[in-house]
């Protein structure tokens, strides 16, 4: 196993459980998995802590396929990206360095577009798909849900109008 295939690493990972909402990987730490906003240490392919070197070859196959990502990292020391297992999952990928080394974090998302009801979306904001103008701000915290709002709100308006949409979001 080569470390240029971070594949077999990533769907280690994920087989952790179900809830992985994010991969790290970091100089001197094991990879590590977030599951409903806990770290746990993982130990993918036999992986133990991580050197600079190993972090960099994870950083560098994660890239491999995006000339301008890996520019805007070389130049800014940090970069966003997406990332994906074709068939299982995309990722949201920021990649930085700290410390003379690369540090990646990966969250997960997931295939399916969640529905209003599986989120428990209240009724106002369904009424964000009937606006025909306008712009609508959809903020908050890491991990409370934005994307998956966000996507549900998109599908339904998809199912249900001929708008246009456009989404500006970061990263």
């Amino acid at each position: 196993m080569s470390l240029l295939d971070v594949a077999p690493i990533i769907e280690q990972m994920l087989l952790v459980s179900d809830n992985v909402s994010d991969l790290n990987f970091s100089c001197n730490q094991k990879p590590q998995v977030e599951i409903n906003g806990t770290l746990y240490p993982s130990t993918p392919m036999g992986l133990g802590k991580l050197s600079a070197f190993q972090t960099e070859m994870i950083a560098m196959s994660i890239l491999r396929d995006n000339a301008d990502a890996a520019l805007h990292l070389a130049k800014y020391r940090t970069a966003d990206l997406s990332y994906a297992l074709p068939g299982k999952c995309r990722f949201r990928v920021n990649i930085f360095q700290q410390r003379n080394s690369y540090s990646i974090v990966m969250r997960v998302i997931p295939h399916d577009v969640p529905s209003f009801d599986t989120l428990k979306i209240p009724p106002q904001l369904e009424d964000i798909c009937n606006i025909r103008n306008g712009v609508v701000l959809l903020t908050g915290p890491t991990g409370s849900g934005k994307s998956s709002t966000l996507a549900a709100i998109i599908d339904r308006i998809n199912e249900t109008k001929s708008y246009h949409i456009v989404t500006i979001e970061d990263p």
